[in-house]
């Protein structure tokens, strides 16, 4: 049994050179100043977390917030794996900046290649299946928040929730784990474990964003009439995102529970999932800012049916 045929692999890659080579356009200029903060705001939070990451929690520090010190444990985030990576960057360069700003970078052939193989898997190929796979990776939304919601922007999460997603729903993971040797069996699992990790400790929004559309592939089974036990099987791996996540979450809850703070540090309304995500439409449509020829019109448009919407829907 093959999972990776030679030219899949040969196309993803393609994929993410194009991706890399065409963000070159914005990076490029930039590549110089790696070891520099690219921008301030939420993207120097960002700097600070990965630099108080120690591992699978965040170490109180007296670098920052003077004059008592800071424990970024009392604020919940499970930003794991983007902050491992620049934490294992920064200690490998001994640069502060390096590691959050390789991230940013690598994310957009990373999310061209892992979006390939999720365009691959409804049987599209070729041409077309690369063309989708680096538009995917150069929407708006991922530019938008590259330099503000580092974590949000990142993306990878989100296409290895997409291909768990379509993996269940397809009935092809209850196929393929049960094909082949016991060798490429324990390979099988170890995959849908090391997507089931990533997805659970690469921030909380895709974990929901993963979970939400697990359902929907469950009741599309059921409506297909899977069986109950294979519906129980293909709900495992959406289980243990869950479980993983609030494995994440323990070092703050540790935190909250052995020294409660005075007050409420922050909060997450439901409305805020659009207006500091962004909206499908805002994401997935070319941004109304073109200055080519006209384009003029398709700008006004755009803002004018974005600026129509109600409040907290039309935020981009």
């Amino acid at each position: 049994m093959r999972y990776l045929s030679a030219r899949t692999a040969w196309e993803t890659l393609i994929s993410a050179v194009v991706a890399f080579a065409v963000s070159l356009i914005v990076f490029g200029p930039i590549l110089g100043l790696l070891n520099s903060g690219w921008a301030g705001s939420d993207m120097l939070s960002t700097y600070v977390n990965a630099e108080a990451w120690s591992g699978f929690s965040y170490a109180p520090t007296t670098h920052f917030g003077f004059p008592l010190g800071m424990n970024l444990n009392y604020f919940p985030g499970i930003d794991i794996t983007e902050n491992v990576f620049a934490q294992i960057v920064t200690n490998i360069t001994g640069q502060p900046f390096v590691g959050v700003n390789l991230l940013v970078i690598i994310s957009f052939p990373l999310v061209a290649a892992l979006m390939y193989l999720v365009i691959r898997m409804t049987g599209l190929r070729g041409p077309l299946a690369i063309a989708l796979a680096v538009t995917a990776s150069l929407i708006p939304f991922h530019w938008g928040r590259a330099l503000g919601h580092t974590y949000l922007a990142t993306l990878y999460s989100a296409a290895i929730g997409l291909a768990l997603v379509l993996l269940i729903g397809s009935g092809q993971f209850e196929r393929l784990r049960n094909l082949g040797t016991k060798r490429q069996k324990i390979i099988f699992n170890s995959v849908i474990s090391l997507m089931v990790i990533t997805i659970a400790w690469t921030g909380v929004y895709f974990v929901a964003f993963t979970l939400l559309l697990g359902l929907a592939a469950l009741i599309w089974r059921f409506a297909h009439r899977a069986r109950l036990k294979e519906l129980v099987v293909d709900a495992v791996p959406f289980i243990g995102v869950g479980v993983m996540a609030v494995i994440g979450f323990i070092p703050a809850l540790l935190t909250l529970r052995a020294d409660p703070p005075l007050l409420s540090l922050g909060e997450r309304l439901p409305y805020e999932s659009v207006t500091f995500a962004g909206n499908v439409a805002v994401a997935l449509l070319p941004l109304p800012q073109s200055s080519l020829p006209l384009m003029g019109a398709y700008n006004n448009k755009i803002v004018e049916a974005i600026s129509a919407a109600p409040w907290g829907e039309g935020t981009a």
